[in-house]
């Protein structure tokens, strides 16, 4: 009961200091008190001091995958534009609170009881994003990569029957060439494809590749080849007609 009643007690406290910095009214509100301006055009927001000084601009982005960052600039040097991710842990499909959380618990924490943080707005621009947009490029290209899979998938006519296996129309008749499982892995949680072959000469399926939402959803195939095929195009509880991911598979193994 003990424990029980200090787990409520944490809750209860990130529940309440979640809430301490809100937009309102074009104000910037911490604890119920004004700290600062904000406008908001469109979901950019121009943070500025109660005296009209702009101090920074934030265009919070949300990608797939759940992947957001903060484009943020200076209003004085609108040429230098960098991308940040997050430096919390938290995550958020609102705009406003994937700013707020950012400049309240991140590493540049610019919203603060006695007001804007003008030193950590610049501090902010010094942070080296190479790495973030080169990983927004890998991921943007896998999403393209894998759209562009399932586009061939449907163009060299391949199929899925109603047991989960694939293969095409030959001579008026369905012709096997393997099988897709999907399913739960011992935890519950993470989502595992396995693709398998059918060999006509014993009459039965192998195994040649994995696709595991939890091993950073790689598609792995037993001769050592590797894809990222991102788990926004899985849907386990549809019909494989439906699912990208399960195409991409099939094209991927029979290219």
């Amino acid at each position: 009961m003990k424990k029980f009643l200090v787990c409520m007690l944490l809750s209860v406290t990130s529940i309440a200091v979640a809430q301490k910095v809100v937009f309102k009214k074009g104000k910037v509100l911490y604890d119920k008190v004004p700290i600062a301006n904000v406008e908001d055009k469109k979901g950019v927001y121009t943070i500025s001091t109660l005296e009209n000084e702009p101090v920074i601009i934030a265009d919070p982005r949300i990608t797939n995958e759940r992947l957001f960052y903060v484009r943020v600039n200076l209003p004085e040097d609108n040429e230098k534009v960098l991308l940040v991710p997050p430096t919390h842990k938290k995550f958020s499909m609102s705009k406003a609170k994937i700013v707020i959380d950012e400049f309240t618990f991140g590493t540049y924490k610019i919203f603060t009881p006695q007001g804007i943080d003008k030193e950590a707005a610049k501090a902010i621009m010094t942070y080296d994003d190479s790495a973030f947009r080169e990983k927004l490029k890998k991921n943007n290209q896998a999403y393209a990569d894998l759209e562009g899979y399932a586009k061939e998938f449907k163009e060299q006519k391949w199929k899925f029957n109603d047991f989960g296996e694939f293969g095409k129309d030959e001579n008026g008749k369905f012709v096997v060439y393997g099988k897709i499982k999907r399913y739960k892995d011992s935890g519950g949680m993470n989502v595992v494809y396995d693709i398998y072959f059918y060999d006509n000469t014993t009459k039965s399926f192998f195994i040649v590749g994995k696709w595991n939402e939890k091993r950073d959803r790689m598609f792995v195939l037993n001769n050592g080849e590797t894809y990222f095929l991102p788990d926004a195009y899985s849907l386990p509880d549809f019909s494989l007609d439906m699912d990208s991911l399960a195409k991409a598979m099939v094209y991927l193994t029979k290219r």
